[in-house]
């Protein structure tokens, strides 16, 4: 989903919702779906504005669609910010890596957390064999 400012060209479809339908609704409904039965065009794919409208959307109760935007829309909206977090970590470390392996940033009198306490416990662990805590043959991940 796009926010902010951006530049639509002439093979976008600028879709939001109309209440009670959200614009999250739609987003999670069509990130979802499967659009290739809509698609046209062999060597530029795409979707026509007439083959969107005929997508068919099951609407569910107001009072559901509203309690559904408020959670997800909160959800989402947390979504947004971590990814905005993400991209200025990325610039950061992009724009600080170069000048600390170059020596042109000295970090050697900064006091810095360097997971000491957590290097011990991870030493003071007993290895345990795969088989023990994930039985052959069964479904499933290490992770539930």
């Amino acid at each position: 989903m796009a926010t902010g400012k951006f530049w639509a060209n002439n093979h976008t479809h600028v879709v939001q919702g109309k209440w009670p339908v959200s614009t999250d609704f739609l987003y999670l409904f069509m990130a979802n779906f499967d659009v290739s039965g809509y698609i046209t065009g062999a060597a530029q794919p795409k979707i026509t504005q007439a083959n969107l409208n005929r997508i068919l959307l099951i609407v569910p109760p107001k009072q559901l669609l509203e309690q559904f935007s408020e959670l997800v829309g909160n959800l989402l909206s947390c979504v947004r910010k971590l990814e905005e977090k993400n991209t200025n970590l990325r610039r950061t470390r992009d724009l600080l890596l170069p000048k600390l392996i170059s020596g042109e940033i000295d970090v050697e009198e900064l006091e810095i957390e360097t997971g000491e306490e957590m290097h011990s416990v991870v030493e003071s662990l007993e290895p345990v064999k795969i088989e023990e805590v994930a039985p052959v043959g069964e479904q499933g991940t290490l992770w539930g």
